[in-house]
């Protein structure tokens, strides 16, 4: 039962974010009583977030910094 309980804890914000994700404009994010799931999922704000940000540069960016913290010497 604990068990149970810590994987709900765990795992119920990562659901949020993966859902929060897929709204589109036109659904409520905080809204009561809470929507779970989005009427129309999306991948459009995915898609926003590579055109407006290097995200390629942040990826080669934190590879570099990784390989130079194991680098010897």
């Amino acid at each position: 039962l604990l068990l149970g309980l810590a994987s709900l804890v765990t795992v119920l914000p990562f659901l949020w974010l993966l859902t929060t994700a897929l709204k589109g404009p036109g659904d409520v994010v905080f809204g009561i009583p809470p929507q779970f799931l989005p009427r129309q999922p999306t991948l459009r704000n995915f898609a926003a977030v590579w055109e407006q940000l290097p995200i390629w540069r942040f990826f080669l960016n934190s590879n570099l910094a990784t390989l130079r913290w194991q680098a010897p010497g």
